[in-house]
């Protein structure tokens, strides 16, 4: 997958716009190079988004692949089993758990260096557990998902595991 993903991230490179439209996000505003270079997504030649799942450590364990204009679908062996984000160092700051990659990627542009960690469950149904858990235990933890009914009942899910865990 890693060699995927690198030729992926040079294709998105040469076509910008494409990588924008896939994640949703208004051309021609530097989305692309956010998207490539920060979070690591990458482009198909047919023009699927790549966007790839990484632990703790860094091992990519999945790709949601997402067409502009649909939901996202996974390529065959990925495991969702932690944050999206994960990868990314921990520190002390306050966490932001979003629902969907978009919605962190976006999030974590808007936020001021130093004020949040940004990560995202892939759906407001993605159960905690605690491997996925585990970057966001003993903090405070913002927790923002979609206002319907599954992002609701998500979002409550996750704030009563995260308090019988021990974060805030």
């Amino acid at each position: 997958w890693e060699v995927i993903l690198v030729g992926a991230r040079n294709e998105a490179r040469r076509r910008p716009d494409e990588i924008e439209d896939c994640a949703r996000f208004p051309r021609g505003q530097g989305w692309s190079k956010w998207l490539t270079d920060f979070w690591g997504w990458g482009l198909s030649a047919d023009g699927c988004a790549l966007v790839p799942y990484r632990d703790e450590t860094g091992s990519l364990v999945g790709i949601r692949l997402r067409r502009p204009g649909s939901d996202y679908f996974a390529i065959e062996g990925s495991r969702f089993r932690v944050l999206y984000g994960a990868w990314h160092p921990r520190d002390s700051l306050p966490a932001l758990l979003c629902e969907g990659e978009t919605d962190a990627v976006y999030a974590r542009a808007h936020t001021p260096p130093g004020t949040y960690k940004v990560y995202a469950v892939p759906g407001a149904g993605f159960v905690p557990t605690p491997e996925s858990m585990a970057p966001l235990l003993h903090r405070h933890v913002f927790v923002c998902f979609a206002g319907d009914d599954a992002g609701r009942s998500g979002a409550q899910r996750w704030v009563t595991a995260l308090h019988r865990a021990g974060s805030r």
